[in-house]
């Protein structure tokens, strides 16, 4: 079974990336929620926002951080997982959703991108 999934939403924060000894890491917070037209109340309403925190690896970690910042919107495709911690001075588990990205874009519906990459040269 797999539980890859696709998030759209906006960086809550700049990536940090960070480097740990074998591979670079870097980790953000992704905002989504979902907006809806309520036709009793003839306006837009949104649903509580849901806050992921996400990690990446590697080249991808790279280039998010080279790349993306604070308020970008977004679409992140990758695992699901759930870590578990009692926070300091509390008795109670606390357990937190967490994704890890395989892949991380624009999310092109509200502006244009580009890659950064040099335009190519034909050879002769």
């Amino acid at each position: 079974m797999s539980n890859n999934t696709v998030i759209l939403g906006n960086l809550a924060n700049d990536p940090q990336l960070r480097d740990t000894g074998n591979r670079p890491v870097c980790n953000f917070r992704i905002a989504s929620n979902r907006r809806y037209f309520d036709s009793s109340a003839q306006e837009w309403k949104e649903n509580d926002t849901l806050f992921l925190e996400v990690s990446c690896w590697g080249n991808l970690a790279e280039n998010v951080a080279s790349t993306l910042g604070k308020g970008d919107a977004v679409i992140v495709n990758g695992h699901l997982r759930t870590e578990e911690f009692v926070p300091q001075g509390s008795e109670r588990t606390v357990s937190v959703i967490k994704l890890t990205a395989t892949t991380v874009g624009k999310d092109l519906r509200y502006g244009t991108a580009t890659d950064g990459t040099p335009e190519a040269t034909l050879k002769q």
